[in-house]
């Protein structure tokens, strides 16, 4: 017999739907019940004797019991028990409690906590103060009434080191609130590297008491400069557009008599102060191993490998630099390897953050290593030197030194002797046998093996030498001295490319391939000691002008700190590309006389 099927009535299906639409409503109150803030809304700076207002803000939550806040300092003019609002918006609920207050007194003013209930829980504002301007005597409010505005550039400091970094802001001041903002147009800072900072704080408005009047205030841009010269650098004047309101005189009797003026709206452009930074050079003689590092700096290094290391096969000794200053701008350490790795161009990345005072995080540096022979061999310490302008002085920190084993790859190629190559074994009684054999031989000898054996060998002595010949000639004609410039200007026409397609990273890494290759084929500098010092040594020993070295060592500069610094115009970028391909050719023409 069979099992009847059961189904659901009616009845159930509500009973169902029911108990899914109940806990549905729950889901946002659960929600809501976790994320109940109470906090305060309140200006930073208020002028005394002048109304203002502070909201109590309630969120997610209907609240009762409301206990104002105690202050000192400050008079009550309406107390906010008595001014309360609900809103209830795509199920956000706040309800909202509004003070006005009178500061009586200058200076700081201090506001206690604010209480609350909701849901069976009482919830805390934080304790607060507001800064209080001294009033306007009665010639500076007609003065204010005058809708006076001007813009302000606010330095950090007016004298740096090279590479130092120096905040700049740009200050808005005007005396009614109801300005427009229009087409900014900043200076360009020539001479500097910049860098924008993003800051919630941008066109807040607050009140500031400056040259005895009190301002409307509000910081429009702000930037971190890094100075790339030295000498006394201006920065001229910026141009600043705004819509501000105007008062209409009373046209006739009937406006003067009910008090009737309109206001109208007129553009206003205004220019801020041109002003000069003085860069003063950094101070001589600079350790060896300073990278024009300015601020204050931390390294360490750690050998990333995949499990153990083995010849022919590449690992990575990473190099992580922590702290704040230049980052964005340090170039990659001298590393000192043994004779028997190879090293190529290291990747460098950054994590950093810009702030009003420095760039701050950390520059990675890692330098991939082929180690040929296997062993035990020792990484010495990786030595960074930085200037710390605050001290005025060269510090340096290195890394610890690291002791790797390599093991033989499997790709590794064993050099051998010939005999065992090609199994060939030789004995004393092999040689009497075939003397022996000689003498009991009465073929002559012109007809015999021994002559052809002799003849084949010379036949072969002869292909080898006029084959020595051929590639000696074609070595001494192809000498990395004499490719040098060929293949610098295949490079640089390869950065000319890459610049015109606009892959900036390529053409970089191309205009600094064409300066080290040269250097490398042309004075045989090893690549793997290359740093400035080395190549300043070098071309002095082989008779290049000063003048010539102190330009190139500027354009390797240059390239490191227009390769990672924004806003780098594609002027500059040809510049450069144009200024390497002259002062190769320059040197080549004095190494050829």
């Amino acid at each position: 017999m069979k099992n009847k099927k059961q189904t659901s009535s009616p009845s159930s299906y509500l009973k169902y739907f029911f108990v899914t639409i109940f806990l549905l409503k729950l889901i946002p109150y659960s929600l809501n019940a976790q994320s109940i803030s109470f906090s305060i809304e309140a200006p930073e700076t208020v002028v005394e004797n002048e109304p203002f207002q502070v909201r109590f803000i309630l969120n997610n939550a209907n609240g009762s019991q409301f206990h104002a806040p105690s202050t000192s300092g400050i008079e009550m003019l309406f107390p906010p028990e008595n001014a309360v609002s609900r809103s209830n918006f795509n199920g956000k609920i706040s309800h909202t409690h509004t003070g006005t207050y009178r500061a009586i007194k200058k200076g700081n003013v201090s506001f206690g906590k604010a209480s609350i209930q909701a849901n069976g829980k009482t919830f805390y504002t934080q304790a607060f103060s507001i800064k209080v301007l001294p009033a306007d005597s009665p010639s500076s409010k007609n003065q204010r009434n005058s809708n006076k505005i001007f813009v302000r550039p606010i330095l950090s400091s007016t004298s740096v080191f090279h590479q130092e970094t120096v905040s700049l802001a740009y200050k808005l001041y005007f005396s009614d609130i109801n300005i427009q903002i229009g087409e900014i147009k900043i200076p360009k800072h020539n001479g500097f590297t910049e860098y924008e900072i993003k800051d919630p704080s941008l066109g807040k408005i607050s009140q500031e008491r400056y040259n005895g009047r009190n301002y409307y205030t509000a910081t429009i841009r702000k930037s971190l400069l890094i100075p790339q010269k030295t000498g006394l650098l201006t920065i001229p004047k910026g141009e600043f557009n705004f819509t501000v309101p105007t008062k209409q005189a009373m046209r006739d009797s009937e406006d003067m008599f009910f008090g009737i003026s309109s206001t109208s709206y007129i553009n206003k452009k205004i220019y801020s102060q041109p002003f000069s930074i003085n860069v003063k050079a950094l101070p001589l003689p600079q350790p060896n191993s300073f990278k024009n590092a300015l601020g204050t700096f931390s390294v360490n290094s750690t050998i990333i490998a995949d499990k153990k290391i083995k010849t022919d096969e590449a690992f990575t000794i990473k190099l992580t630099i922590k702290g704040s200053g230049n980052l964005n701008l340090l170039t990659a350490p001298d590393i000192i390897l043994p004779e028997d790795f190879d090293t190529f161009e290291p990747k460098i990345t950054s994590n950093t953050s810009i702030n009003l005072n420095s760039i701050e995080g950390t520059r990675t540096i890692e330098y991939y290593v082929i180690p040929r022979n296997e062993g035990e061999f020792k990484i010495p310490s990786i030595l960074f030197s930085y200037f710390d302008p605050k001290e005025k002085k060269y510090k340096t920190s290195q890394t610890k030194e690291h002791i790797i084993k390599v093991l033989k790859g499997e790709n590794s190629k064993v050099s051998t002797p010939n005999a065992l190559a090609t199994g060939i074994t030789f004995s004393d009684k092999d040689i009497a046998y075939l003397i022996t054999q000689s003498k009991k031989s009465s073929i002559p000898f012109i007809f015999s093996s021994a002559f052809y054996f002799i003849g084949l060998i010379l036949l072969v002595l002869s292909i080898l030498l006029y084959t020595f010949l051929i590639l000696k000639d074609k070595i001494r004609s192809s000498s990395p001295s004499k490719n040098a410039l060929k293949i610098s200007r295949k490079k640089l026409k390869d950065a000319e490319i890459y610049l015109l397609d606009k892959r900036y990273d390529e053409y970089y890494e191309s205009l600094l391939t064409a300066i080290q290759s040269y250097l490398t084929n042309k004075f045989l500098l090893d690549n793997n000691k290359m740093n400035k010092l080395e190549i300043e040594n070098n071309l002095i020993q082989n008779k290049i002008p000063t003048d010539y070295i102190k330009s190139l060592l500027e354009i390797i500069d240059q390239i490191s700190f227009t390769r990672f610094a924004p806003n780098t115009s594609s002027e500059i970028r040809k510049d450069l590309l144009e200024q390497s391909k002259t002062l190769i050719s320059n040197i080549e023409s004095i190494t050829n006389r």
